[in-house]
């Protein structure tokens, strides 16, 4: 009773174990396997395993695989089975979906233990020894900026992560204070090369203890089969009560300093450990250390407050959006034209005019591919394939298309205007309502996956029951009327001309408001993502709050000089990390200040120069001392030679150009003007000023 929806009668289900079907039709290999939610690791037992990382159903029956939050979610289970079945159908399924979950949960609870986040002994022994070189690589990373660090090789030599720390780390911190005090930006340096440190290390932790080192395996652990199978939470959540915080991060930061150089007062000036740089080591399960606990405040915080004000932003930068582009729609020729003034946006909607809710199924050529005969049916294959001839087969479509072309020539050299008017438009090559006309990019992938060995034969439809058949009787005459539609279960071409006809009947509808869908498309992820963040407390990777104001940068502003200038260079595959490595150091912008080692100043009022005529004038000399060339990195590629050509051709005559504006601006200021009495005294001066005048008038 369970699974019957209402109106319809007794639903029969054999009952069979999940492994041991033992029929013909059940044991014939699956025409499709869709990836589950659950990775592979999870519920592989063996190397020979399968595992559950794959749902296979063959003839109603669930072979293998675990339905999950991928099964309901996009290109899941009720994607693919409304566009094989329709909507009707899949309403059946989700109402017998729903009633039997339903029924489940009320006979089978769910709930969370402390067992289900606890740590076998070989797991908490791997953790501790991974947080135990936490010092070491942060004091690598803030040796890294001023040459080779001594911490790291002294512990490959055997000496003990805490001993090695405690011999480098005055030097380091030392060199730190000076770098401190004489580069502004040495703490966004020192930031970014901390936290590209201590990353791989959460990371290692997290792999260490989840999912092999839990207590309680999974599909038995309910905490780790909530979030792997995404009903609720993540493995962010799960990895910050069993393994760790990891390095808490403030706007895309580490936790910031004070003017001491001390991140809390109970922390040495300058400390380049881990624990003073944010990086929370401990857990929920055992509990946090007062530092670490206000650390992990500070960034709770910051949550909170993306939640209340960044969300008015966002919210107001989908409103723009909106307001700005609801005029656009797609026109009947498939432009997209502003409807104020009927001008041009985009000649051809998304270059290939397909409504973007569709666009997902097309990506789906082997699940098409394997359901041929199903697909067939709903899209009404049999009528609209069998036009006037041209389409379906290849003999009378290469003999037709030669005698519209004679037809044409014979037009055209006999200059009859009415012959020719009878012709295709001139626009059918790109106009999609022509069949057999798609994008490049449809086309392409068409031809990979039929010519490129990725689409395997198709089989039959799988049958349905009595009652979803008689469900779907006013379908099932509409489909009786249309003449059969049959197609070669190898042949290349019927797929082809069947995916055209899909491409044709998702092209967006004329009048389709596709600038309202463009500016829900940007706003909403960002105000939906805003709000997430509030479960992402000091998670870095995590918090995508930084690109609101890249968007109102890009929006609002429209500045023709970005704040945050980022290019993307993809590298060839065969690369070498070495060499990409190289790569990014040898394009990254070195400054002046990174390369002076001191820089003197001497000023004299009275000195005489040949730029006044002989005359004295206030001249200053500027020594440059710069650092020798073994001192710069070698992955920069730097040497003295380049270093001075750039100083000298660059960097000097922009120095003289921002000199001379500033004197330019100073001469034609009023700063040394008159000034009026009543700018001196405010409404005082100004009433005194102006009863004195009142008084000589008497």
């Amino acid at each position: 009773d369970v699974l019957r929806p209402r109106g319809m009668g007794q639903v029969t289900r054999r009952a069979t174990e999940r492994r041991g079907v033992t029929s013909s039709k059940a044991n014939e290999r699956p025409a499709q396997a869709a990836p589950c939610r659950v990775p592979r690791s999870h519920t592989q037992t063996s190397l020979l395993s399968s595992g559950e990382g794959k749902l296979l159903i063959q003839h109603n029956h669930v072979l293998a695989g675990c339905v999950d939050k991928n099964c309901f979610g996009k290109h899941g289970l009720l994607h693919f089975f409304h566009e094989l079945y329709g909507a009707e159908r899949t309403s059946l399924l989700t109402a017998s979906l729903s009633r039997l979950l339903t029924g489940f949960l009320q006979k089978h609870g769910f709930t969370c233990g402390m067992s289900d986040v606890l740590l076998v002994q070989d797991a908490e022994e791997e953790r501790k020894k991974l947080l135990t070189s936490a010092d070491v690589r942060c004091l690598d990373a803030a040796a890294s900026l001023f040459g080779p660090s001594r911490a790291g090789p002294l512990a490959e030599q055997g000496m003990s992560y805490e001993e090695a720390f405690r011999s480098a780390e005055p030097d380091v911190r030392e060199q730190l204070r000076d770098r401190f005090r004489s580069n502004q930006e040495t703490g966004a340096l020192l930031d970014m090369k901390s936290s590209s440190a201590m990353h791989p290390l959460s990371s290692d932790v997290v792999r260490a203890c989840l999912p092999g080192g839990q207590e309680k395996a999974f599909r038995h652990n309910m905490m780790a089969l909530m979030t792997v199978t995404g009903a609720k939470g993540s493995l962010v959540n799960f990895s910050q009560i069993s393994c760790l915080l990891g390095q808490q991060e403030l706007e895309g930061r580490r936790v910031p300093r004070m003017a001491s150089g001390k991140t809390l007062p109970c922390f040495a000036p300058f400390d380049v450990g881990a624990r003073s740089g944010g990086y929370v080591g401990d857990r929920f399960l055992s509990g946090l250390r007062p530092q670490e606990y206000y650390f992990h405040c500070m960034a709770g915080r910051e949550g909170l407050v993306d939640t209340t004000v960044k969300t008015s932003r966002s919210g107001y930068i989908q409103r723009c959006l909106v307001k700005n582009l609801e005029p656009l729609r797609v026109a009947y020729d498939s432009t997209v034209r502003d409807d104020t003034d009927s001008s041009i946006v985009q000649f051809h909607y998304g270059e290939d005019g397909i409504d973007t809710t569709r666009t997902g199924c097309l990506r789906t050529l082997p699940f098409f591919y394997g359901n041929m005969p199903q697909l067939g049916k709903i899209l009404g294959a049999a009528t609209a394939l069998s036009g006037p001839g041209l389409v379906g087969n290849p003999s009378k479509e290469q003999g037709e298309a030669t005698g519209v072309v004679r037809s044409w020539s014979k037009a055209l050299l006999a200059g009859k205007s009415k012959t020719m008017a009878k012709c295709l438009p001139a626009d059918s090559v790109v106009s999609h309502d022509t069949l057999g006309v798609t994008s490049e990019g449809f086309q392409g992938a068409l031809a990979e996956a039929m010519y490129g060995g990725g689409l395997r034969p198709p089989v039959g439809p799988e049958p349905l029951g009595k009652d979803y058949k008689r469900a779907g009787k006013k379908e099932a005459r509409c489909l009786s009327k249309n003449k059969p539609w049959s197609f070669t279960p190898l042949d290349p071409m019927d797929f082809t001309r069947l995916m055209q006809l899909r491409f044709q009947q998702c092209q967006a509808a004329p009048g389709e408001a596709v600038g309202v869908l463009a500016a829900q498309s940007v706003g909403e992820p960002s105000t939906q993502m805003t709000l997430n963040t509030f479960h992402m407390a000091g998670r870095g990777e995590a918090n995508v709050t930084l690109g609101i104001p890249r968007l109102r940068e890009i929006l609002m502003t429209a500045s023709p000089t970005l704040a945050t200038p980022v290019m993307t260079l993809p590298l060839r595959p065969s690369a070498p990390a070495a060499g990409a490595a190289a790569l990014a150091a040898r394009l990254r912008r070195v400054r002046l200040g990174e390369a002076l080692r001191a820089l003197e100043v001497e000023e004299d009022a009275l000195a005489r120069s040949s730029a006044v005529d002989g005359g004295r004038a206030r001249v200053a000399r500027v020594t440059l001392r710069f650092h020798p060339p073994h001192a710069y990195p070698p992955e920069l590629g730097l040497g003295f030679e380049e270093l001075a050509a750039a100083f000298r051709d660059v960097f000097v005559p922009r120095f003289q150009a921002a000199v001379k504006a500033e004197i330019r601006r100073a001469s034609t200021g009023n700063a040394l003007g008159p000034v009026a009495v009543s700018r001196l005294g405010g409404e005082e001066g100004a009433t005194a000023a102006g009863g004195g005048g009142g008084g000589g008038g008497a």
